[in-house]
């Protein structure tokens, strides 16, 4: 939130933000459109505008967004949207989400515009612009000394199979609207496209990489500082280990740390035990192999772990809320639910958890080859890249040398071929080193 508003203080902002379900999508949408004009979202994370009249002219417009944003919520965008139209002043006809839906269903089976015109056209309609094409209708705004940011979300609502070659297309097209937009003199209309990390990988089929990264700084991701401010958030919440809300955003990293100790001790065993520290083990055990976690996945974590100590009350480990028995427990458990949840979200892991289940696969154990579990090359890249799946080039290795994080395995029942997980030293040898 606050690296949209530095990058943007100066500028219109006009950027793809991508998440996974649950990062926080429909939340960041919502609080844009709860500030109606650019300046006021400034003010909101603290940044100054460079020109507040620049800033203030510039009006927030959703034009997309999701059927299951209802009650407040839906509130809040009808507000902007009517606000967004009076500022406007270009007319009184808008179109309902409900109109929006059926428009895009209708190109998607007659093919009758390009997907470039067709957003064109939308935007046209929705803003109640004569214009039909980017060009017309920024000319219109910046005569009359307009500006409007855009901001489209619940793509994932109308766009149900990103695989679908015609679904893909309208996919990558709205992803590419900013790029059309920045092509625009004197730019009077910018856009926030909130989109889920698996349609973008589905859409963008060159330069994947090259457009993530343009966009990087504005990923709706957790970072390891975020893991720890956010469990003692929860502590505070809930009330535990003296923790207050406003502890959960001052404090240091080093100081999170050692006040969580007495939520989950300092190790996962006694403080000389050669057992792994207790944060780094949860942030660890949560995360995939390029460090990225998801909030619910914390919260199921205490969930279940909370669970599993109050069936068996450990009397032994009186430094501690949550014991090493109960923290253990409750990841296969977290793992159960990731998997129902990702299987949703990212294509090649359905595609490869149904040919497991079609074919009936049940010789599942870490490490394993991409043939023995019916893998192909290219889910096995996607996968790869998501930090689904880690692969080991160590030549002592053979053919098996593929693994899979804490959080995926017993979702999608493997097993370990010895002992243990050694739940930090995968990710420790994917990413480099801990990340605290």
């Amino acid at each position: 939130l606050r690296n949209l508003g530095k990058h943007f203080a100066k500028d219109i902002p006009n950027a793809v933000l991508v998440g996974a379900k649950g990062a926080g999508k429909t939340f960041t949408f919502l609080q844009v459109c709860q500030s109606r004009n650019w300046a006021t979202y400034l003010q909101r994370v603290d940044e100054v505008a460079h020109d507040a009249g620049v800033a203030q002219a510039r009006i927030i417009f959703p034009v997309l967004w999701s059927g299951n944003v209802v009650d407040a919520a839906q509130a809040t965008v009808s507000g902007a949207k009517d606000e967004g139209i009076r500022r406007l002043g270009l007319g009184t006809e808008t179109l309902a989400l409900s109109m929006i839906e059926r428009k895009i269903e209708a190109n998607l089976v007659s093919d009758v515009l390009h997907w470039d015109d067709f957003w064109a056209d939308l935007i046209a309609a929705t803003l109640g612009c004569p214009g039909r094409s980017l060009q017309e209708i920024n000319q219109q705004l910046s005569t009359q000394d307009k500006s409007v940011v855009m901001v489209f979300d619940g793509v994932e609502d109308v766009f149900k199979k990103p695989s679908d070659a015609k679904q893909a297309k309208a996919i990558e097209s709205l992803l590419k609207l900013v790029n059309r937009l920045s092509e625009l003199p004197n730019q009077s209309l910018g856009a926030l496209v909130f989109v889920r990390m698996d349609y973008v990988q589905t859409a963008i089929k060159q330069n994947l990489g090259q457009f993530m990264s343009r966009f990087s700084a504005f990923a709706l991701t957790w970072s390891p500082e975020s893991f720890l401010r956010l469990a003692y958030w929860l502590c505070a919440k809930a009330g535990i280990v003296g923790a207050t809300v406003e502890g959960a955003q001052t404090f240091s990293v080093g100081e999170l740390i050692e006040r969580l100790m007495a939520l989950w001790g300092q190790k996962l065993g006694r403080p000389d035990s050669k057992e792994g520290h207790s944060a780094r083990w949860v942030y660890a055990a949560l995360c995939d192999l390029t460090g990225r976690f998801q909030a619910r996945d914390l919260v199921r974590f205490f969930r279940f772990a909370a669970e599993e100590e109050a069936k068996n009350p450990s009397g032994f480990w009186t430094d501690r809320i949550l014991s090493p028995e109960a923290m253990r427990k409750a990841v296969p458990l977290c793992s159960l639910e990731k998997v129902q949840e990702a299987t949703l979200e990212i294509e090649p892991l359905k595609s490869w958890s149904e040919r497991m289940s079609t074919e009936q696969i049940t010789e599942r154990t870490i490490p394993f080859s991409a043939a023995a579990v019916s893998l192909q090359a290219e889910e096995l890249a996607a996968l790869r890249e998501l930090g689904v799946i880690y692969e080991d080039l160590d030549p002592a290795l053979g053919e098996k040398r593929l693994f899979l994080p804490e959080i995926y395995r017993a979702g999608l029942r493997f097993d370990l071929s010895v002992g243990r997980p050694k739940i930090q030293a995968l990710l420790k040898k994917n990413l480099g080193k801990m990340p605290f």
